[in-house]
């Protein structure tokens, strides 16, 4: 109701004997009274400079001159793949990553209510693959209100992703298994001249239909997961010249599941 307070409410599910949270921000909402224009690239690069552009002008017309600006930007697993290679899962299943926020900048605008900064992109090396950046940007008036603008880009923590296609996930046991894969840059453009490091798990769930997908990597690092294929050494690795290839591994007789679990360039 009206009435409540605003702020972050917690909402909590149980399933059974399995127990969901979700967050939900109640807020009251305040029309901007400045309108906030950012200008950046479309795919943010780890690591590389990136060039924000930022315009502001009061909705009366005004120049919003001599305002301070902040902006911020939160990184997030981003599932899709890339246009051309669907059916490739181009997400190491076997990371971590959470949810990151990072400032990019706090600035005061000219007195055209204009700025433009380079910033340095953080390092994501823990990611997964392609990342979602969002980025929020605020122009915080005098009297201690602030108008608010937020858009979405790609980011990039690596120059080479590695895609596999592996079906279904059901694999024949006692028999040679054919992975197609692909490697490529940020815009989804097949490259070639990279090493190639995999593994193939043997993972032991006594519980799988419980488990999640993002907990895999307690398992590949835990006593739950048998390597198949083992890590090849960078003396023995094929150059990927041709920017795909089929990778074969085996399967072996077990009541557990084999699959591609760890798979990036190493040069």
């Amino acid at each position: 109701s009206a009435q409540d307070p605003t702020g972050t409410w917690n909402a909590y599910f149980k399933v059974g004997g399995a127990t969901f949270h979700k967050s939900l921000p109640i807020e009251t909402i305040k029309p901007n009274r400045i309108k906030i224009a950012l200008t950046t690239d479309d795919i943010l690069s780890a690591g590389q400079n990136a060039l924000f552009n930022v315009n502001a002008n009061w909705l009366t017309g005004p120049a919003a001159a001599n305002l301070k600006v902040v902006s911020e930007m939160s990184l997030s697993r981003r599932s899709a793949g890339f246009k051309g290679w669907e059916g490739f899962n181009f997400n190491d299943p076997v990371s971590s990553f959470s949810t990151t926020e990072y400032i990019l900048f706090e600035k005061t605008l000219s007195d055209k209510g204009a700025i433009s900064v380079n910033v340095k992109m953080p390092d994501a090396s823990s990611a997964p693959g392609m990342l979602n950046a969002r980025i929020s940007t605020r122009v915080l008036e005098q009297g201690g209100d602030a108008s608010i603008v937020s858009q979405s880009a790609l980011f990039a923590p690596f120059s080479a992703f590695v895609g596999v296609k592996t079906g279904d996930g059901s694999f024949e046991t006692d028999q040679d298994l054919k992975f197609p894969v692909i490697v490529v840059d940020k815009t989804g453009k097949a490259v070639s001249g990279h090493r190639l490091e995999y593994r193939i798990y043997k993972l032991d769930w006594s519980w799988w239909w419980e488990s999640r997908g993002e907990s895999l990597d307690s398992y590949v690092n835990g006593r739950g997961a048998t390597p198949v294929a083992p890590s090849i050494p960078a003396a023995q690795q094929s150059m990927f010249h041709s920017a795909s290839t089929i990778l074969t591994g085996a399967a072996t007789s077990s009541t557990s599941r084999t699959r591609p679990a760890d798979m990036h360039p190493v040069a």
